[in-house]
């Protein structure tokens, strides 16, 4: 039986709405920004709707880049609100929004080639009994070039705070990059799930190379 020791509670507790009313997952971005000199580059807006219904919108002038690392969030209605390739923080007009840029520990920084590489390696949800903010959760990597195995490690699990009501509804980043837990989990592999209730969640990290979870 695996066991669940050393345990992270994070509860987050959302507004008390069915799932399905919860339209947070209806928009993802994907794509690479058009400042890689190809006219045919680009971010595609995928819009999930009812019913099984897919729109899709490109958006031809975005420098960003998503590509490994990838999260975005909609209001409760569908409408994005936010996004992020683990480098920068675009708001709902594809904008970098205050305090956007520098997620992925280099200040000044919009963009890197794919964004940051990692997959699965964040996620985003409601801040508790907040309107309109949100908490960002991030695996922060390393390389260590001088170990035999797993060369590549997540070390830190690291959380911002966003408020979307900020900047007149552009979004601010209030609280950066601080850290939540220090320890070596397996890498990109941030999971939420759904507590029993049907109003909280659960975070979830497996620590590397051992049957210890985080929660």
């Amino acid at each position: 039986m695996k066991r669940f020791n050393l345990s992270l509670i994070l509860l987050l507790n959302l507004l008390t709405l069915s799932l399905l009313a919860q339209n947070y997952d209806y928009n993802w971005i994907t794509g690479y920004g058009s400042n890689s000199g190809n006219p045919d580059f680009g971010l595609s807006i995928l819009r999930f709707q009812d019913f099984g219904k897919v729109d899709t919108f490109s958006k031809k002038d975005s420098s960003f880049d998503m590509d490994f690392f990838y999260v975005s969030i909609s209001y409760i209605d569908g409408e994005l609100q936010f996004y992020s390739n683990g480098v920068g923080v675009n708001n709902y007009l594809h904008q970098l929004m205050v305090n956007g840029d520098g997620m992925s520990g280099f200040p000044g920084s919009t963009g890197e080639d794919g964004g940051y590489a990692m997959v699965q390696g964040g996620v985003v949800v409601p801040w508790p009994g907040l309107s309109n903010e949100y908490i960002l959760l991030q695996n922060k990597g390393g390389f260590f070039p001088d170990h035999d195995d797993h060369r590549w490690k997540v070390t830190e699990l690291l959380y911002s705070r966003i408020d979307m009501n900020a900047s007149l509804g552009e979004g601010e980043i209030l609280n950066k990059r601080l850290s939540l837990l220090q320890d070596t989990v397996i890498w990109g592999k941030s999971t939420l799930v759904l507590h029993a209730n049907g109003r909280d969640w659960w975070y979830l990290e497996n620590k590397l190379n051992d049957n210890v979870f985080y929660r």
